[in-house]
């Protein structure tokens, strides 16, 4: 009677991993979907280049989550290193520059660029960081070295295709982090800084056609709602990354991740659509 007993145990723990292996199967077959699997080989015939920091890290992770639910095992995006080899279609990406200083990261920016363009380099971007836009950034100064930098390499190759970013931004405070910054005798994120982002983010907005502009900041401060997370400052609104997104009050984290990476994925393939229609 007892072995039978623990027969049925065995035979019910069992059922019951295999109940689990089949629902975990079909809701990854449910995320293979045709148009994730359609975008990712879309992008995959085209040469791509990213410059970035750590949140164009965070995109990249959540690009590669995207490919993993796309049922792709091997993919094209890779870090861009001296000795890496080109053959056939790739998408590189790397750190460029200094954080803090934007016009360190145009002039290295600008240096893959000329690199690329002569292993037929398509599509080209790069992204500042937020630490690059603070309250003692002059903007005027740092937009106009980013608006220089586009004209001559755009000038120089005009068969490549750049993408503009918005820069991304920070959550509001939160009074515990208020707390640990005081404790610190560290100053919280001065509300200035917000004003430079937001102010920078519309010199690039106006500047450019909305079509060749990825904005981060956008999505990052948009929920799915279509309400926007502010911080308002001196009675005027400005913009700020959902806290939902971030667990640091700045990088994103897996849903941040998740959110800004099917935009950016979309916002790739809207541009080669576009490049190849008639």
């Amino acid at each position: 009677m007892i072995i039978k007993k623990k027969s049925i145990y065995i035979f019910l723990v069992l059922l019951l991993v295999l109940i689990i292996l089949l629902l975990r199967q079909n809701n990854v077959s449910k995320n293979m979907t045709p148009e994730i699997s359609n975008n990712i080989n879309l992008i995959g015939q085209k040469n791509i280049y990213f410059g970035h920091q750590s949140v164009g890290e965070n995109i990249i992770s959540g690009i590669n989550k995207i490919i993993s639910k796309g049922g792709r095992k091997e993919f094209f995006i890779k870090e861009l290193k001296s000795a890496s080899k080109i053959d056939g279609n790739y998408f590189f990406h790397s750190n460029i520059g200094r954080n803090g200083d934007p016009k360190s990261k145009f002039k290295e920016f600008t240096d893959i660029v000329n690199n690329l363009a002569n292993k037929n380099l398509e599509i080209a971007m790069m992204k500042l960081c937020f630490v690059d836009i603070t309250k003692i950034t002059n903007i005027n100064e740092v937009f106009q070295s980013y608006v220089a930098m586009i004209d001559s390499l755009q000038n120089k190759y005009p068969n490549i295709t750049f993408i503009h970013f918005t820069v991304p931004l920070k959550s509001k405070p939160s009074w515990i982090h208020g707390i640990k910054y005081f404790i610190k005798n560290r100053d919280v994120d001065d509300q200035r800084d917000y004003i430079n982002r937001n102010k920078y983010n519309e010199l690039l907005l106006t500047k450019y056609p909305r079509k060749y502009i990825f904005d981060l900041a956008g999505f990052e401060s948009t929920y799915p709602s279509g309400k926007r997370e502010s911080i308002v400052v001196n009675g005027e609104l400005y913009y700020s990354l959902i806290k939902d997104y971030t667990d640091d009050g700045g990088h994103l984290n897996e849903l941040g991740q998740q959110v800004i990476a099917s935009e950016f994925v979309n916002k790739l393939v809207e541009i080669i659509t576009l490049k190849i229609q008639p």
